[in-house]
């Protein structure tokens, strides 16, 4: 029985590796189509997101 561990653990072992692993990180978007309430699409709006635990805004200005 512990022979059959140690080949499981080395089984993990070499079979981990070959699965890629996600990392979180400090960058996102957001991304989307700004309309209008008739489905038109809007450029230049200007768009705020708040961080809800910090209260910290983010800014920008949407593309065409």
């Amino acid at each position: 029985m512990r022979f059959l561990g140690s080949v499981l653990c080395l089984a993990a072992a070499v079979v981990a590796p070959l699965f890629p692993l996600k990392a979180q990180t400090t960058f996102a978007s957001i991304t989307g189509t700004v309309t209008d309430a008739g489905g038109a699409v809007i450029p230049g709006v200007a768009i705020e997101a708040t961080h809800v635990r910090s209260n910290y805004r983010y800014t920008t200005q949407s593309n065409e």
